[in-house]
């Protein structure tokens, strides 16, 4: 049962606070180590929204400073696979219109072109750029292709962004792929609404008088 759920603002809010986070950090260390370690930046961004939660009650940084976690629908604290389910799935359903679109369009340039006379890649990239074997329609069609999956993976986005501010849960689509909201409510709360204790009624029973 759902209680107490977050709602679109306060989410973004907490989003937004990562984002500047990360953005800050991925800055000062490029510069600091020259891009040395940016590629353990990257591991750590796309491991971070998949343990943190999980190790920390429903919470990421973003989302403590805002009083606000994961939980799954049960009240239950989140578990690693909740996690993929909702950020790996739910990524998957935001980015499959484009995803798809992507994989079409190569599929379209590649068999317009020509059969390489070198397999190397210096090769690839000189016949690629005289354009040997792809026609102006082709490329048209893919570049087409790959605009509306930009356009239907944003309407993705953007009916989710509308669940959240819309349903009376708060859930957006990742959260119904992996049975998760996010709560106000801390861990130790109780996360079913509980309701008045049952009444104890007290029922009198006259018993009939005996008369002689």
């Amino acid at each position: 049962m759902v209680r107490n759920p977050a709602g679109f603002w306060i989410r973004i809010g907490a989003h937004l606070i990562e984002s500047i986070m990360f953005i800050a950090l991925y800055f000062i260390f490029g510069i600091i180590s020259f891009g040395f370690i940016l590629g353990i930046f990257d591991v750590i961004g796309f491991l971070y929204p998949l343990l943190l939660p999980v190790l920390w009650g429903g919470y990421t940084i973003g989302k403590y400073a805002c009083q606000i976690r994961i939980v799954k629908v049960n009240g239950e604290n989140v578990t690693l696979w909740t996690m993929i389910k909702r950020h790996i799935f739910g990524t998957l359903i935001y980015g499959g219109p484009f995803l798809f679109a992507l994989i079409i369009s190569i599929l379209i340039l590649w068999g317009n072109i020509e059969e390489f006379n070198s397999w190397t890649f210096e090769g690839y990239i000189e016949q690629i750029d005289e354009q040997i074997g792809v026609d102006s329609d082709s490329a048209l069609i893919a570049l087409l292709l790959l605009f509306f999956g930009v356009l239907g993976s944003f309407a993705v986005a953007l009916i989710s962004a509308i669940m959240v501010g819309a349903r009376k849960d708060k859930r957006s689509i990742h959260d119904l792929v992996a049975g998760t909201y996010v709560t106000y409510d801390p861990p130790g709360e109780p996360t079913e609404p509980t309701g008045p204790a049952p009444s104890m009624e007290y029922t009198e029973t006259i018993q009939p008088s005996d008369k002689s």
